[in-house]
Parts: C-alpha cells; structure tokens; sequence
C-alpha cells in the first residue's frame, strides 16, 4: 500500500546518505534497482552525487535493467544533474547497445554532444598551443635576421 512504500523510501533515503556503510548502499541500490515504481529510480538520481564511483557503476546497472528507469537516467543526462563523464565507458556502450531503440537513440545523442564539445575544447587547446608556437618561431626568426651579428641590421 502507499503508506508502506512510503516508509520503504524513507528508509531507503537514509540507506543512501553517505553517512551509511558502502555495503548498506549496495544493498539498497540493488534492492531499488528491482523496484518496479519509479520512486526508487528517482531516489538513486536524488543521492547520484553523494555515490562513489563503485556505487554509480551499481546504480547504473540496476538503472538499466529497465526501460523506464534507463529512460530516467537519460533524463538526468540531458538536464545534467548527471553527467555523461561520471557514467564509465562499458555502461555508455551498453546504452549505445540497450535493447530499447528509443533509449539507444537518446544515448547516441546525448553522448554525441558531450563526445563532440570535448572534441571541440581538445581541437582548441591545441590549435592555440600550435599558433603560438608558430608565433614564437616567427618572433625569433625576425630577431635573428635583424640582429644578425657580423653585419648590418637587416629591414623587414
């Protein structure tokens, strides 16, 4: 009944604080993770922050052992209360290969984003290292024919 559910989050809720042993957190992602209602799912996305790394991996894979709590996941990749770099690189495949085609879809997308702005910042960087260097070698190649020793100075 309603009332008992709602005594189960709250104890779940607790479970999850950080305060509580890692194992008791296991415990209760897994426990949340066969939960059909999508009370649990929202309350692994609530405590998303608090969680190690080991426990998003636990909570990942429970998240993805359904649809609709996959599709919840995704929800929170797009409004960034998850981030796509805090989800390891063998569960980002397994949404690109979820049997659902409207949760690979979404992935693909939502991953594509970040995958192409992380691109984009590495092409930046380097394209700014790389025009600086070429600044300085220019810089110095004016100097060397201008003072050149052993002979007058050299107009450019």
């Amino acid at each position: 009944d309603a009332t008992t559910r709602k005594d189960d989050l709250a104890v779940f809720d607790h479970l999850l604080s950080p305060q509580s042993p890692s194992q008791m957190q296991a415990a209760a992602i897994a426990a949340l993770s066969k939960r059909r209602e999508t009370d649990g799912t929202q309350l692994l996305l609530i405590h998303w922050k608090g969680l190690t790394p080991a426990l998003r991996a636990a909570a990942v894979d429970g998240l993805l052992s359904r649809a609709e709590s996959a599709k919840l996941l995704l929800d929170a990749l797009a409004a960034k209360k998850v981030l796509v770099m805090e989800i390891d690189a063998p569960r980002r495949q397994r949404m690109l290969q979820y049997p659902d085609k409207t949760v690979r879809a979404r992935a693909g997308e939502l991953f594509a984003q970040t995958v192409n702005a992380d691109r984009r910042r590495g092409i930046d960087g380097f394209a700014g290292a790389v025009a600086g260097a070429v600044l300085r070698a220019a810089r110095t190649s004016r100097s060397r024919r201008r003072f050149s020793i052993g002979g007058p100075p050299q107009t450019i």
